[in-house]
């Protein structure tokens, strides 16, 4: 049985009060976009606010409405950019 196709997303805190990201990857956001990161969930009413999860999926509102990604398989972090500008 094969495995599905994965996403690689990159995202960028852009608000931490309001949970502000920029978002890109995936078939979704072919460019960075203004997005909220509700959290992580197992698919149900529980929801992990405001975190990304190994095996849970994102919940992100975006102005197209809320995206369900598919489980998170990994986490990476990245060197802070040297210039905001960098990311757009």
């Amino acid at each position: 049985m094969s495995r599905p196709p994965t996403s690689t997303y990159e995202i960028v805190l852009v608000d931490p009060e309001r949970a502000g990201v920029l978002i890109r990857g995936g078939a979704f956001f072919p460019v960075y976009t203004p997005a909220r990161l509700a959290g992580s969930s197992l698919g149900g009413s529980f929801l992990k606010l405001r975190s990304v999860n190994v095996g849970f999926r994102l919940e992100l509102g975006t102005d197209r409405g809320f995206i369900l990604t598919s489980p998170v398989r990994g986490v990476t972090v990245a060197p802070l950019a040297a210039d905001p500008n960098d990311i757009m």
